[in-house]
């Protein structure tokens, strides 16, 4: 089965839907162009399948708890079960396709406790040092798994392949399996103590970006003090988690931009921000443009005679209370 993403369907804790997944037939093939995604960014989840991806078109940055990767036009990677990440296109016309075959480990395993499972699964699921595989074609394994993923692109266009498809993947996975015994240095994984952190706080703003929130707020939801979740959302995103939640209130805005015909006022208040004149202030900022010629050049339709609302507040200083609290803590954000 092929699915052509556009946006994650993710659950209460940003676990990711995996569209197309069947218990029936646990794989699927997405192809994602990332230019379809708002700011050009497939946002932070993860999921429990495994993945195996390869970049059609482009290049892309990828973001880990530990890591920034950069991948080009012919690369792939592997990215193992619940490996937070984020995938941002770094192409130049910001057309970047990507083309991900995704299963459960019971797709290869057969039944849970099998030999496959115990003897070539296990060692690289179960593996906390393991998050992320890359591979070129300068190289013959790497040659030899993006020769393997291509043709299982070309197999979900033909009619009944899903032991072929099957078969593929196992060749991939021994390929993995021998990637990893001839190269076992650089695969450092942060503890899951940390990865845990990260992915509560990140699933926190995701469920709350709509509310009143703080920096205590956040680092509460990790057990943390403030200056430890500032200090763990830098070392991956040079961000703070205050900045995190001002660009995915931003994100979340901008779809509803594209995907609604309701007010810009409606939109900045339903997605956190107490004002149109703040979030226009902050829109503009992200995206170099206001919030109506964001709508604007993608073709949606807003209200037609719409006043540029936040453009008119923001010209006259309107800035509220609880907009100065923000910005006092971006900028008094406490981290070494």
């Amino acid at each position: 089965m092929t699915e052509r993403m556009t946006e994650l369907t993710l659950n209460y804790n940003q676990l990711e839907k995996i569209a197309g997944m069947t218990t029936e037939y646990p794989y699927v093939m997405h192809v994602s162009d990332l230019s379809k995604f708002i700011d050009h960014t497939i946002p932070w989840h993860w999921h429990e399948e495994l993945e195996l991806t390869y970049i059609k078109k482009g290049s892309l940055k990828l973001f880990t708890n530990t890591s920034k990767y950069d991948f080009r036009e012919g690369e792939g990677f592997f990215i193992n079960t619940n490996v937070m990440n984020m995938k941002i296109s770094t192409s130049r016309r910001g057309r970047t396709t990507e083309v991900s075959h995704i299963f459960h480990p019971i797709f290869l395993s057969g039944n849970f406790h099998s030999l496959f499972e115990t003897k070539y699964l296990n060692p690289i699921i179960k593996n906390p040092h393991i998050e992320l595989i890359r591979f070129s074609d300068n190289e013959e394994i790497g040659k030899a798994l993006l020769s393997i993923l291509k043709r299982l692109e070309e197999l979900q266009h033909e009619k009944n392949t899903e032991f072929a498809t099957r078969n593929l993947l196992s060749e991939a996975w021994l390929l993995l399996i021998r990637e990893i015994m001839e190269h076992p240095e650089g695969r450092e994984r942060s503890s899951l103590k940390s990865q845990d952190r990260l992915q509560y706080m990140i699933a926190f703003i995701h469920r709350h970006f709509r509310e009143k929130i703080t920096l205590e707020d956040i680092a509460a939801s990790a057990n943390i003090s403030e200056r430890e979740a500032s200090r763990t959302f830098r070392r991956i995103r040079d961000k703070s988690p205050v900045d995190y939640l001002i660009e995915y209130r931003l994100s979340m805005a901008g779809n509803d931009l594209l995907s609604t015909t309701d007010s810009i006022t409606d939109i900045a208040y339903r997605n956190g921000f107490e004002n149109s004149a703040y979030f226009g202030k902050m829109f503009r900022k992200h995206f170099n443009m206001t919030p109506t010629q964001f709508r604007k050049s993608a073709g949606a339709a807003g209200e037609p005679d719409e006043p540029e609302l936040d453009e008119i507040m923001e010209a006259v200083g309107f800035v509220s209370e609880e907009n100065e609290k923000i910005e006092a803590a971006r900028k008094n954000d406490p981290v070494l």
